[in-house]
């Protein structure tokens, strides 16, 4: 009894929290406050510069629980990039039910930023029991002009809903930057981006560190990136081969957006 006590003390939300600030051992996310609650990325829409954002919405309790059949609820929170809050969507899909949600409203053009998906069924079969969570990891497409759909799966376990409709940010933070180097190559198109964003409510930092081919440090450069804040930074014009990012954010990933002659690729490094 004392070790299952002990046990489940060591994975409590708070001692998993000081483990990360200290980076001892640390975890990727933290756990969301109960096991009932919906997760889900922030997820990046863009409809600046004639580029189109949509991401296919499917009930998730249909793919998870097929053999009951129920609605799924689901509420989508939408950010500008400035932080500001522009929208909130709740829909409600049967069972197997997918649908395409655009982002081609008028309050939507010419802007860019993030948003939340969290879905809500009544019948959870064994997933609390078995210590999972729903999440909403989907698939989003962008487009440029009349060019082709290319799309991304979802990048983060980025927050999660809490029963009195406050959002929490999932993103394991430390005291200390960690580094993530991503593993992509930056020779071969015209201009690179990145997509920042910040699913909380506090600052994030960032050290941008540019390589040659030596892997030979050439450049550095620095970002605050304020609570729901969403950012298209674009890469130094110095001809570099690598990216290193240093972030209070213990798995710093970003999308990356490749600009070529013919068209763009969006991923994550």
């Amino acid at each position: 009894m004392d070790n299952i006590i002990i046990n489940q003390f060591k994975k409590s939300r708070i001692i998993n929290n000081i483990r990360n600030k200290l980076l001892l051992r640390p975890s990727i996310y933290l756990k969301p406050k109960s096991k009932d609650l919906s997760v889900s990325d922030f997820f990046f829409w863009n409809s600046k510069n004639n580029f189109r954002t949509k991401i296919y919405i499917t009930n998730l309790a249909s793919q998870i629980l097929p053999d009951i059949k129920q609605d799924d609820f689901i509420k989508i929170i939408i950010y500008e990039s400035n932080g500001i809050q522009i929208d909130e969507i709740d829909m409600k899909l049967k069972a197997f039910e997918t649908r395409e949600f655009f982002f081609d409203d008028k309050k939507y053009l010419n802007k860019y930023g993030s948003f939340f998906i969290f879905h809500k069924f009544k019948n959870m079969g064994d997933l609390i029991r078995n210590g999972c969570h729903i999440a909403e990891r989907g698939y989003t497409g962008y487009k440029k002009d009349d060019g082709v759909w290319n799309f991304v799966h979802g990048n983060h376990y980025s927050a999660s809903l809490l029963s009195n409709g406050k959002i929490q940010s999932l993103l394991s933070t430390s005291l200390f930057k960690s580094n993530y180097r991503m593993q992509v190559s930056f020779v071969d198109s015209y201009k690179s981006e990145l997509i920042l964003n910040n699913p909380s409510d506090k600052n994030s930092y960032f050290d941008f560190l540019y390589f040659d081919t030596d892997m030979k440090q050439i450049d550095k450069e620095s970002l605050k990136l304020k609570g729901k804040n969403t950012k298209i930074y674009k890469l130094s014009k110095k001809k570099f081969k690598y990216l290193e990012i240093e972030s209070n954010i213990i798995f710093c990933r970003p999308l990356v957006l490749k600009h070529y002659n013919t068209y763009f690729d969006i991923f994550h490094a």
